[in-house]
């Protein structure tokens, strides 16, 4: 197997592993929106055992990108000095075709993520806010009262 070839796999695991990730997302937010604490420390433990493999994936991945452009004349071979997008240009008209697609469903995903990740970090400080207020009125907090006391 070519390097490039090894590239490609290394780029379709990635893409799984993030997709992967994204579901579980998608169910951590679905957790936080039903208050399921249960459900939402499982999602957050599978996301967690979901960051490992992909930092080996990214890893391998930035390695394995460094060698394909060292082997490619006119292209930085420093690590991190070349984007697929630019790899593309110079490769076969089949390879570029699935590097640029690749490229583009990752980009898609990820922007998911980050959308998700928003989503839910704005839940997250909406439910810690309740948390706080509910705990202020229990705690008798003078500063908020449910009843007006004055008769």
């Amino acid at each position: 197997m070519t390097t490039l070839e090894r590239l490609i796999n290394i780029l379709v695991a990635e893409t799984d592993m993030a997709r992967a990730l994204l579901v579980v997302i998608e169910e951590k937010q679905e957790a936080l929106i039903r208050m399921n604490a249960d459900r939402l420390s499982a999602m957050v433990e599978r996301e967690r055992a979901l960051l490992k493999p992909t930092k080996d994936l990214e890893r391998e991945r930035i390695k394995l990108l460094s060698q394909v452009a060292s082997e490619i004349k006119g292209l930085p071979s420093g690590v991190g000095e070349v984007r697929l997008s630019e790899l593309a240009k110079h490769l076969d008209e089949n390879s570029a075709t699935k590097l640029t697609t690749i490229r583009g469903t990752m980009k898609g995903i990820s922007k998911r993520i980050q959308e998700r990740n928003h989503q839910n970090r704005i839940l997250l400080e909406s439910s810690s806010r309740f948390v706080k207020n509910t705990i202020h009125i229990l705690t008798g907090d003078q500063r908020r009262r449910l009843i007006d006391q004055k008769i």
